[in-house]
């Protein structure tokens, strides 16, 4: 089975560090899936910048946001149906549209059978950010899927083990030993979908604010 990566440049700062943790995982390509690949914190990630630097040192860069972004064309018909009443970007309409459906068969059929993979965007955790929320859980079908960012001592993060924290973290209160009371039922775990689905609700974007729904500190020209 192929093996898709993905990391948050805000875990590598340094250029040369990033292109390291690359060769490292011997990793070719990088698929970044900014919807407008520009950071005002971390110029060196801008598209022109990395795509320069990618070229010179042997990697394939594309900038995929187009097809793969969380944050869609309002001004596209077709894109513009991710959007619900409230200007929130729902990612189940998402995965539905043209242009992500094709981002998504690109990788399978044609960049992973040829080369290791990662999917670029701007957050250190995976669970913050739509590359493993939106793409990471639809691509995780047919290949492992497996998120670069140091956290304790550890560096990997497999796409179960995500799931397991995503599970975990909206499950807490149903997994406290409870009593029936007065007013009502001990609380109903959550399945994985239902996780995702209220995960993806707390972190998409809203056009009309121009931010997360949930305050990750990250400026609209960082946007995923």
């Amino acid at each position: 089975m192929h093996k898709l990566f993905t990391v948050g440049f805000s875990s590598y700062p340094e250029l040369d560090d990033f292109f390291s943790i690359l060769k490292k995982y011997d990793i070719h390509a990088i698929a970044d899936v900014r919807s407008q690949p520009y950071s005002s914190y971390y110029k060196i990630y801008n598209k022109e910048n990395l795509e320069k630097e990618c070229k010179a040192k042997g990697f394939l860069y594309g900038a995929m946001g187009k097809w793969l972004g969380a944050r869609r064309d309002e001004h596209d018909p077709n894109e513009a149906l991710a959007y619900d009443e409230n200007g929130v970007a729902r990612y189940e309409r998402i995965v539905n549209l043209p242009w992500f459906r094709q981002g998504i068969a690109h990788l399978k059929e044609k960049t992973l059978p040829q080369r290791n993979v990662v999917l670029l965007c701007a957050e250190k955790d995976p669970m913050t950010c739509h590359r493993a929320i939106l793409i990471g859980r639809h691509m995780a079908e047919s290949c492992d899927v497996v998120h670069i960012w140091p956290h304790g001592d550890k560096e990997l993060e497999t796409h179960k083990e995500l799931e397991e924290r995503l599970k975990l973290e909206y499950n807490q209160n149903a997994l406290k030993p409870q009593q029936l009371t007065f007013f009502g039922k001990p609380e109903k775990q959550k399945s994985l979908d239902e996780c995702y689905q209220k995960h993806g609700e707390k972190i998409a974007y809203k056009k009309d604010s121009g931010t997360k729904q949930s305050n990750q500190h990250i400026n609209e020209d960082e946007y995923d």
